[in-house]
């Protein structure tokens, strides 16, 4: 039925906003989440799930898909990012329903058609207090195309900011492992040790924590938008 209702949507040239967020796994950098819209009637056959980008080759693909959809006034949407810190502070879960809740109001806000939303996963969308028009679907980014949207730009964006970590803290290996749990990430914290983007509450790094000063940030505040 939640697919059918989307697809009676679109027929009726209806506008569709979706979120996906990239990077709740990974052990170090920040979790990236966007919401994304594109005009009524809009298909491409390269956009899909970003997850099913891999390689070299792939990525390079998913880059340039993800700078030609910036560059089209047609395609609206937000990126939120939420540092390492905020992750720990938060909590994963919780980080990523507020980094949804932010990406999605942003969104809404920046088109006038009244939309049907539709979220990657299981959050409960009926707290973000955007109406009762809002669907969470698991496995949207592969069976919506504005999810799949949504999931490229975060992924892109995700990705170049581990490669711009990269250049911070060299010898971790962000730029190939994008913070994840590889052999190479295990290896270079067995030799490095954490470093501040390290996320202090995931069970490998916290094994390894050595004291480093926490950022100070705006958690209060963080913690009232998701509860309005």
């Amino acid at each position: 039925m939640t697919l059918q209702r989307i697809e009676e949507h679109r027929k009726a040239q209806g506008l569709i906003i979706a979120s996906d967020e990239a990077g709740c796994g990974p052990w170090a950098g920040p979790l990236v989440v966007c919401a994304a819209s594109a005009p009524p009637g809009w298909t491409d056959a390269r956009i899909q799930d970003s997850k099913r980008f891999s390689g070299k080759a792939k990525e390079g693909q998913r880059e340039a898909l993800y700078d030609e959809i910036v560059k089209d006034p047609r395609f609206i949407f937000t990126v939120i990012i939420v540092e390492s810190d905020a992750v720990d502070r938060m909590g994963v879960y919780r980080a990523n329903q507020f980094g949804h809740k932010a990406a999605l109001r942003g969104t809404v806000g920046k088109v006038s058609t009244p939309a049907l939303i539709v979220v990657d996963g299981k959050l409960p969308v009926e707290t973000f207090g955007l109406g009762s028009n809002i669907i969470a679907l698991p496995k949207a980014d592969a069976l919506v195309r504005e999810c799949s949207l949504a999931s490229i730009i975060a992924k892109v964006v995700h990705d170049r900011l581990m490669r711009e970590h990269d250049k911070t803290y060299p010898g971790y290996g962000f730029a190939e492992h994008k913070g994840y749990g590889t052999e190479q990430h295990e290896a270079a914290l067995d030799k490095l040790g954490i470093c501040p983007i390290h996320r202090r509450s995931f069970s490998p790094i916290k094994k390894r924590e050595e004291g480093l000063p926490k950022s100070q940030n705006i958690f209060d505040l963080m913690d009232e938008f998701l509860n309005e």
